[in-house]
């Protein structure tokens, strides 16, 4: 559920959601469903801070997701490039766009190609994604069917690299509920750069919605960060 678009002056790191804003997502739920849901109901929230190019809008939810590059050039430095506003559904554009500019001054390649190349695990190489799914159900009988759907549709062709040689559930490792095994685990520190409880449970998979208290408790004292803040 989500968002809103509440001005934010103090410090990031201190962001949360406030009462209002939970109580304006679930007034917004309950005009579209027939079973309402109340503050109550919800179990985990997020908060994170956007920085948006401020164009003069009167509104937050008015002011342009669009995000602007300048670059700064003098002969006595190093060229700078800074970067305003911007979403995450436009990174794979913006990245090229930077690059465009950054030809002249780092004399590198003016060749585009991020637009045709899939994304880590996107190269599949069934046609369809339930084929896909197919194929690793088949080939890791020993897989629950809905943690074989989860690492399929999380990691892609990379769920090789979690599961790797694995003739049973057991030789994954140390289940800690939801799924969620040594093996991957060890992939999302290796790769993914997860260092603390929180980065797996929450940052990287969402696992801790479906995971008993006492299950990201002894997950964090596994792993040696302590409680899980988000728990």
């Amino acid at each position: 559920m989500g968002t809103t678009d509440v001005p934010y002056s103090g410090d990031p790191a201190h962001v949360r959601i406030s009462d209002e804003e939970i109580r304006y997502l679930c007034d917004t739920i309950n005009s579209y469903f027939q079973r309402s849901i109340s503050p109550s109901d919800v179990r985990w929230t997020y908060a994170g801070v956007r920085p948006l190019f401020d164009d003069a809008s009167k509104s937050a939810s008015r002011v342009t997701r669009d995000y602007r590059i300048e670059l700064a050039q003098s002969p006595e430095h190093p060229p700078v490039l800074s970067i305003f506003g911007g979403k995450l559904t436009t990174y794979r554009r913006l990245a090229e766009t930077v690059l465009e500019k950054l030809q002249e001054p780092l004399g590198i390649s003016p060749r585009l190609w991020t637009h045709r190349s899939p994304l880590p695990g996107g190269d599949l190489p069934a046609k369809t994604f339930r084929r896909f799914v197919i194929d690793v159900r088949r080939r890791w009988r020993f897989l629950p069917i809905t943690v074989a759907r989860r690492l399929a549709r999380s990691y892609g062709t990379r769920v090789e690299q979690i599961i790797g040689n694995a003739q049973s559930f057991a030789d994954l490792g140390e289940h800690y509920g939801a799924g969620l095994t040594d093996a991957e685990v060890d992939y999302l520190m290796r790769t993914e750069w997860a260092l603390t409880d929180e980065d797996i449970l929450w940052r990287r998979s969402k696992l801790g919605l479906h995971m008993s208290e006492a299950e990201r408790q002894r997950f964090a004292a596994a792993l040696g960060t302590g409680s899980s803040a988000c728990a």
